[in-house]
């Protein structure tokens, strides 16, 4: 498959028919990397197209022709797995036989290499919808735990208005009773400073009556 940069190809994965052998030839392929037109898997990569070749001792471009050789692999086959235009790995197979191409198989294996593109895109498909629906619900939860801290924030915001404003109508009502209470208490000192000027001076408007007998 290629690497998240897609700049070379990588193996991903072996399967074998006779577990053990090849050690060399494997070690090789879990190592390479390829480039798109270098060797079989770089071919079927560039060109979307399955390929046969007899025998891989005699290819120009089989970086592993000399392990191959030594192991007694001969005969290949690769094929891509994609989905449209869209490339998305191959799958190359050997033999320790040389073997004369096979149209018709490559053209089922071609078949099946479409059908695998359209399966691991499907998949990859899925993956990325949950990704999102995961994503999605994060942020829901996220912005529910917003909206619950800024409700309780509102909250203690309008108790602490109505906090002041209850301070506020106090703090007035005293005051207003303050005021009433010194006019009242000013009014009457006022009012007691004219009733006894009112009486001296009713006192000295009838003293010189008096003295005249009057």
């Amino acid at each position: 498959m290629p690497e998240p940069n897609g700049s070379v190809l990588r193996c991903l994965k072996i399967w074998e028919s006779r577990v053990g052998k090849f050690p060399k030839f494997k070690a090789v392929s879990r190592k390479l990397k390829l480039a798109p037109g270098v060797g079989l898997p770089g071919r079927i990569w560039r060109n979307l197209k399955p390929a046969w070749v007899s025998d891989i001792t005699k290819d120009t471009n089989f970086p592993r022709a000399s392990v191959a050789a030594g192991e007694g692999l001969h005969g290949t086959f690769a094929f891509p797995i994609s989905f449209g235009k869209h490339f998305i790995a191959v799958m190359e197979f050997f033999s320790l036989e040389i073997r004369e191409p096979d149209e018709d198989l490559l053209k089922i294996f071609s078949s099946i290499g479409s059908q695998m593109g359209q399966f691991v895109q499907r998949k990859r498909a899925e993956a990325a919808l949950q990704k999102s629906k995961e994503l999605l619900e994060q942020l829901v939860r996220q912005r529910t735990k917003a909206l619950r801290v800024a409700n309780a924030e509102l909250k203690n915001e309008i108790a602490r208005r109505q906090g002041l404003e209850g301070e506020i109508l106090s703090v007035s009502d005293r005051e207003q009773q303050r005021l009433g209470q010194e006019l009242h208490d000013g009014l009457c000192q006022h009012l007691t400073a004219v009733a006894f000027m009112s009486a001296l001076h009713r006192d000295a408007t009838e003293e010189p009556s008096r003295d005249r007998g009057w």
